[in-house]
């Protein structure tokens, strides 16, 4: 081993080993170093080797907290770590093995103790996942098909009455514009030369993915992407309407349709009606529908007449 990966070795374990409230002292590096690197350095060396670190990274030495040296600065805060492995540990798009997989990855940025209190506060696996093993993949060609401006082909699945994925028989030949995230799922949002508006698929339902040598239009614009994605709710497609529902002033009721429709939502005050509100949004119209079904405790849809004839009729 070269002589100076010691250095390498050293902060190594004090990334995976220390942390403020686990702080090691000078003679337990030593002794972990030559365990697990076969590395022999004296005291005098990892003095030097602390010197030298510290020069690139936050340390607290002995001399600061009389317990022993710890990593201060890191790439990701503790919170920001457990954020990221907890919105990893809901998806339902990748494998269970896959999951695991990156939230290991991701608690290397933590020590031992941190990693294992994330491993005792998460103790149950998604029981919604069906995840797919082509998810990564796919968003890794998808994202480098967007780089390059170039078409795509792909399968596209779907569960049948006996849960069984099944496709049609033709592929799909997209371009793909922006990827967007609803409901914990990732949606690919495409154009086409046969449909007026873009069109969208769950990431996760896409097998057999192909770049394409063919480039596509550049016209599409990113605000032409939030447009879309902004109206359609639970990523339903079809086109937009105006609807307007009257609402029930609960505790946390604008909370909720700030999160469904984004600021784009208008809240218009009901005279001589101080419990109720009327709450006026554009959106798809199957996406209204299981928006009305979601809040009927306490909204009630009052235009268009089609959509009020819809749960008239139910």
């Amino acid at each position: 081993m070269e002589k100076e990966a010691y250095l390498f070795a050293i902060y190594e374990i004090l990334q995976s080993e220390t942390d403020e409230n686990n702080p090691l002292s000078a003679v337990r590096i030593i002794e972990i170093l030559e365990d697990r690197y076969s590395i022999k350095i004296g005291i005098k060396k990892f003095y030097k080797a602390i010197r030298v670190l510290s020069g690139l990274f936050k340390i607290s030495p002995y001399t600061e907290n009389r317990k022993g040296y710890y990593l201060i600065s890191r790439q990701f805060s503790k919170a920001e770590v457990l954020h990221l492995c907890h919105a990893v540990h809901s998806t339902n798009s990748m494998t269970p093995t896959q999951i695991r997989n990156l939230e290991d990855k991701l608690l290397t940025c933590l020590s031992s103790c941190e990693r294992q209190e994330f491993r005792e506060s998460v103790y149950l696996m998604n029981p919604k996942n069906a995840g797919n093993e082509e998810w990564l993949s796919n968003m890794d060609q998808i994202s480098e098909a967007i780089y390059r401006n170039q078409w795509i082909r792909f399968d596209y699945v779907h569960y049948d009455i006996n849960k069984n994925l099944v496709s049609r028989k033709e592929p799909y030949f997209r371009e793909p514009r922006f990827i967007a995230f609803d409901n914990m799922h990732s949606y690919l949002i495409t154009t086409d030369d046969h449909h007026k508006e873009p069109t969208h698929f769950r990431i996760d339902k896409l097998r057999n993915l192909k770049i394409l040598k063919k480039d596509i239009d550049t016209t599409f614009s990113i605000e032409d992407a939030y447009e879309y994605a902004a109206s359609k709710i639970f990523m339903f497609a079809g086109e937009n309407i105006q609807a307007k529902f009257k609402c029930r002033i609960t505790q946390n009721v604008f909370d909720i349709m700030i999160d469904e429709f984004g600021m784009d939502a208008r809240f218009i005050p009901i005279k001589d009606d101080p419990q109720h509100f009327i709450l006026s949004v554009r959106a798809s119209f199957q996406g209204l529908i299981i928006f009305s079904q979601k809040y009927s405790d306490i909204i009630t849809p009052v235009f268009p007449e089609k959509l009020v004839d819809y749960f008239k009729a139910d």
